[in-house]
């Protein structure tokens, strides 16, 4: 059973051939840190790669949305709000940034990361985008199990954002619009929803630790307009 933040008492009893023993123990637990890192991707380093307008817009629009974020009684805020935007953030920059930003995080906190751009499929296998893919191969792009690795070295919670056209897969990458099935968008979902929520496998982390949200369904296709209703800004 979870205990909840601050001064807690446990009993625990033993019985033993007839005889029971009762002790009780005070627990203090640690105050939850969030902490979050958002990354845009829209402007891409290789040419052909067509450019996204609204992960920057993106990115600073969660930002303004985790500063107006106060959790629990006391109203706990974001301690640390990090951005990576468009040719900063390359696959090193994403995965560093994640160890840095999320440095000294312990079991009781909270870490957010967020990620909009493009995602791509290749036999099989998913990934994430950042600004520096390559056409040639995959070796600049962040895949699944790759992002998982890095977030489980994490202790605590993870809240994952995954903000991808096909909730991060199948991109043309500049080669023309691709027909996908509903079949294969259902099982790219289903891809990253297992990553992150089978630790038996890893033995890396345990199910509760990740909360993993994307933009649309399997068989829902994601887009951004040039105008936002609002602020006037470009969004997807």
């Amino acid at each position: 059973t979870g205990i909840s933040e601050g001064l807690a008492v446990v009993t625990v009893s033993c019985t033993k051939k007839g005889i029971t023993k009762t002790d009780t123990i005070e627990v203090i637990v640690g105050d939850i840190v969030y902490r979050a890192l958002c990354v845009g991707v829209g402007d891409y380093i290789e040419g052909s790669i067509t450019d996204l307008l609204g992960p920057p817009y993106d990115v600073d629009r969660m930002i303004d949305v985790f500063n107006h974020c106060k959790f629990g009684t006391d109203e706990v805020v974001f301690s640390t709000l990090v951005s990576l935007k468009d040719l900063n953030a390359t696959k090193t920059a994403i995965i560093n940034g994640i160890a840095s930003t999320f440095s000294g995080a312990d079991n009781n906190d909270i870490s957010y990361f967020f990620f909009s751009g493009h995602g791509a499929e290749h036999l099989g296998i998913y990934y994430l985008c950042p600004t520096n893919i390559l056409l040639a191969s995959y070796d600049n792009d962040i895949n699944v199990n790759e992002l998982e690795s890095a977030l489980s070295a994490i202790p605590g919670r993870k809240v994952v954002i995954l903000d991808t056209c096909h909730s991060g897969g199948f991109i043309g990458k500049g080669k023309g619009e691709i027909t996908i099935s509903k079949k294969e968008l259902i099982s790219f979902n289903d891809e990253v929803i297992n990553v992150f929520s089978q630790a038996e496998s890893k033995s890396l982390l345990t199910t509760n630790q990740y909360k993993v949200l994307t933009s649309c369904h399997g068989y829902q296709t994601c887009f951004e307009t040039s105008q936002h209703p609002i602020d006037g800004n470009p969004y997807g």
